[in-house]
Formats: C-alpha cells, structure tokens, sequence
C-alpha cells in the first residue's frame, strides 16, 4: 500500500518556465504529422480571420490513456497514464486590427458542430475585484451568441485564462484580445481527457500572448498543471490532477508515475523487450461520456462517497481532527503512524468498520451526530459538490465499496510500475502479469466503484477472451468513453478485426484510426512557434 509521496525531485523541465520551439525544428514521424497539420491549420486560421497580420503561434496538448490508477488522484494516490499521440491544437495570434483594449476572444472550431464564440469585457469589467467562481461566471455570460449549446465547449478555454490569472494576479486587470483556432484529434467524451488538454493548450495561449506583453516569464509546467487543474473545477467536476499533470509534464517515451501534494512526475520507461513485442491499443466503445453533464449521479458523487468514508474511518480510528478530513489517502497515512499491527492488517480492519453495503443520509447524520451531512463540508473545497449530491432524491451511499476499490487500485498502481521497467522479468511473463493487474483493475472499477457500463464491459471480454489481448480495462472516468487492452505487436491486425467483427460491425459502425488505435508515449505540451 502506498504511504508516501515520491521523494525524488520533479525534471528541470517541469520547473523551468515553458519554452516556445520553432516548428521547423520538429523531426520524425509524429512530429512530421504535427508540421504537417499547422501549415493546413495555418491556411484555416488566414481564411477565419481575414483581417488578422499579426504573428501566429501554436499550441499542441496531447490527450492522455491512463494505464491504471483510476479514481484515486482526487484521494491523493499515484497513477500511471501516458501521453498520446492525439492532440488539441491551437493556432492563434494578437487581434491585430484595434490595439488591445479590456478582453476580447474569438474563437473558431475546425469541426462544425462547435459553434463559433465571441467573448468580451471592457477595461471597467476587467478592472472589478472578483473571486475565481465570480470572474468565471461573469466571462461565461459574456459568450456571445449566447445560451447557444453549440458554445458550451468555449468555457474550457475560460478555464484556460484563469488558470493564467489565478498563477499571476496582476494579469487579472492587463488587456488581452485574441483570434484562436481551434481543432483536435483526441475524439470529445470518451475518456481521453480532450476537455483538459483543450484547458491547458488554452493557458499557454494566454501565458504567452500576457506573459510577452508585460514582460514576464511564462510559467513552469509544474505551476501550469496545479492551475490548470484548479480551474478546470469551475467547470462542475472535483477532478484530482492527473489529466493537466500528464498533458503538461509527459516526456515521450515514458509513462509518468504521477505523485500530488506536491505534484511529482517519474518517467515510467517500459523494458526494451517489452516494448519490443508489445503494444497498448485504445479502443472507443462509442458511448459518449461527459463527465461534467452527469457530474452529480456520477463523477462527483463518487468523490463525495470517498469524502464521507475518510470522515466515517477517521472517527472510527480516533482521529483527532476526523472532521477536516477529506480523503482515503489521510486514514492511510495517519494508521501508518500507529502501532497496532501492520498496515494491511489496520487497513483490512477498518474495512471492517463500514458494516453497511449501502448508508443512507439519515444513517450518516446519526453517525455523524450532524443534523445536515453539508455541516460537515462548510468552507471545504467540496462544498458545493457535497450541496449537489446530497440534492439528489433518494441518494444514498457506498462507502466501503468505494474503499475497497481506492486501496486497492493504488497497491496496483505500484505493482505496474514495478513490473513495467523490470528487465530481469520475460517479457511475456511481464505482459501476463501486467495484463492481470490490468483486468483486476477493470473489474473492481465495475463492482466496487460502479463506473463502468455494459459496453466497455462487453469490449473488455471481447479483447481478452476472443482478440488476444492479454490485459484491458476501462481508462478514464468511465461510464462510456474507451478501453485500454496490452497487446502482442504481432498480433495487432487480428485483435483489431476481431473487435470490429464482434462490436462494431454489430452495431453497424466503423472502426477506422479515430475509434482504435495503436499508441506511445508522447510529449507534453508544446508551444511553437513559426516557420512551420
């Protein structure tokens, strides 16, 4: 079970201020394809916006397959995602027709179904003093056309700017006007966390362009990823960290053992027969999963069930402050201080202690002695998710089985690093032992945690049982969105025939290079600049 953080210190990289590179000096294939995309993106953004002279920039976000440590960020445990090589491009440039002048946005999609938007504040609006949430609704209501569903995706970009603002408060008031191209590969809600590297690709345009103009250093990657992160909750989801870590600080060809409080990223490199003669694969089972939509029922409320069960744990075990507790990893680290056995064994035994399969508000409240379960959160920042879950009729909670899963998933976590870098191991004793840990992790993601759905369950089986694969499970937050299955490199064309046999062409849907794909390691976040 994982007691500490990583004590080994971050790159110079993710320390360091972001650097911009020039396209040009991009090399090999992916890189290639990059090139290649901007210069088309680059005739996109001259034809959008026809009066713009000003210098472009662009910047490249990757998404992101986590390979295990689902739902555990937000408790404070480690994960192991990678960088893919699908991206969130922006190509944008200083508005160049009015010199700037309070805060102006403009933003184009490449794809069609998400409308054009506008944004605007004068010098007076931007001069108010206003918190975060405030500052967030008041841009939000400033999108023009207005309450047109078609624009909803733009407010992943106001996260963007106030993650910069958040960073450097004197940006706050500085004029800022912006023509931006949008486009992306990464396909939107199934799992491989586009809304974030839309987010952070969005926070290093605006770095850029009010880093430059009031001569400041741009920010690290390090600083990048916790603001981002912070700001991305204004959008309804308590996420933990893990998306903005990876899309900032991946380094191609390593997955990222990712630690929080502090945040530290250690390069996971896959022993060379390893990644010789295997592979991962992603597949999109097609169900849409937006996080953010069903946030309530879903997303968050698993967040709150985790909260609530580091409140019961902490009382149970005689936790002084059990009150201010908000996460698993907090009972973790506090019966590691005791002396009353090992720590498996403290652990198994306040399992133990949650006698309930399902609690329902009143039982909480008595437990608690709490007349309303939100005393329990004021001032918290779970405060308004507790709010909204607990709005919910009829809600009630599982909080051993979300432990369960939690403790679990992040002993697993450790297991796969250790077995990934491992070269004294075969390597395909290795890939069935990752493969295991793989399939364990689904399957307690299915029963314990309830994020899975009768699709990905069906992939899953299809993947292991009849394509092959030796390992696959649900990434991401589930209920939709894609699999992840550890594949023999030779055995690639079978395993992906065989999925569209038995998935897609059931359900009469294709199975190009956008819903299954071959993926590595990839870089982090880029800012480019020309010629490309």
């Amino acid at each position: 079970m994982e007691m500490a953080m990583m004590t080994t210190s971050p790159s110079v990289d993710a320390v360091e201020p972001l650097r911009a590179i020039e396209a040009s000096g991009l090399d090999g294939d992916t890189h290639g394809h990059q090139k290649d995309r901007l210069r088309v993106l680059n005739e996109v953004f001259k034809s959008a916006f026809l009066a713009n002279t000003s210098t472009k920039r662009a910047v490249v976000a990757p998404g992101r397959v986590n390979l295990i440590g689902e739902h555990i960020d937000y408790e404070g445990y480690s994960v192991l995602p990678m960088a893919i090589d699908k991206h969130i491009a922006l190509v944008y440039a200083t508005q160049s027709q009015t010199a700037p002048c309070g805060l102006r946005f403009h933003l184009v999609n490449s794809n069609s179904a998400f409308g054009a938007a506008q944004i605007e504040l004068s010098e007076a609006e931007m001069l108010e003093d206003q918190a975060p949430s405030a500052l967030f609704q008041v841009l939000s209501a400033s999108i023009k056309p207005s309450d047109n569903p078609l624009t909803l995706w733009v407010k992943y970009f106001l996260c963007g700017y106030l993650a910069v603002v958040e960073w450097q408060p004197q940006l706050r008031t500085r004029a800022i006007a912006l023509d931006i191209l949008v486009d992306g590969d990464i396909p939107p809600a199934c799992g491989l966390s586009s809304s974030s590297a839309f987010v952070v690709a969005s926070a290093v345009a605006v770095a850029q362009t009010l880093c430059s103009s009031n001569g400041l250093e741009l920010p690290s990657r390090q600083a990048l990823a916790a603001h981002c992160r912070l700001a991305e909750q204004h959008i309804g989801t308590v996420g933990g960290g893990m998306d903005q870590a990876v899309c900032c600080l991946a380094q191609r060809g390593a997955a990222q053992f990712i630690s929080f409080d502090p945040l530290r990223v250690e390069p996971v490199v896959f022993s060379k027969r390893l990644e010789e003669e295997y592979v991962f694969v992603v597949v999109n089972s097609m169900v849409k999963a937006e996080k953010a939509v069903d946030a309530t029922t879903y997303f968050n409320k698993r967040v709150v069930e985790c909260a609530l069960a580091a409140k019961f744990l902490g009382k149970c075990v005689g936790m002084s402050k059990w009150r201010e507790v908000t996460r698993l990893i907090e009972i973790q680290q506090f019966l590691a201080t005791q002396s009353n056995g090992s720590l498996a064994d403290q652990l198994a035994n306040a399992m133990k202690l949650m006698d309930q399969d399902v609690y329902t508000v009143e039982m909480l409240q008595d437990f608690f002695q709490e007349h309303q379960l939100t005393g329990l959160f004021v001032g918290s920042r779970l405060e308004n998710a507790v709010k909204s879950v607990l709005a919910t009729p009829g809600v009630s909670f599982k909080l051993s089985q979300r432990v369960h899963h939690v403790w679990e998933e992040a002993q697993r976590v450790h297991d796969f690093r250790q077995l990934c870098s491992d070269s004294a191991v075969d390597p395909h004793d290795q890939a069935r032992d990752l493969g295991q840990l793989m399939l364990q992790s689904h399957r307690c993601c299915r029963d314990l945690y309830e994020c899975s759905c009768q699709e990905l369950d069906m992939l899953v089986d299809i993947a292991v049982q009849h394509a092959g694969a030796l390992g696959a499970r649900l990434t991401g937050a589930g209920w939709g969105g894609c699999i992840v299955a550890l594949v023999a490199r030779n055995n690639v064309g079978r395993f992906k025939a065989c999925i569209h046999d038995q998935y897609f062409a059931l359900r009469e849907q294709t199975s190009d290079s956008e819903v299954m794909f071959v993926t590595s390691p990839g870089d982090g976040v880029q800012l480019l600049t020309p010629p490309w």
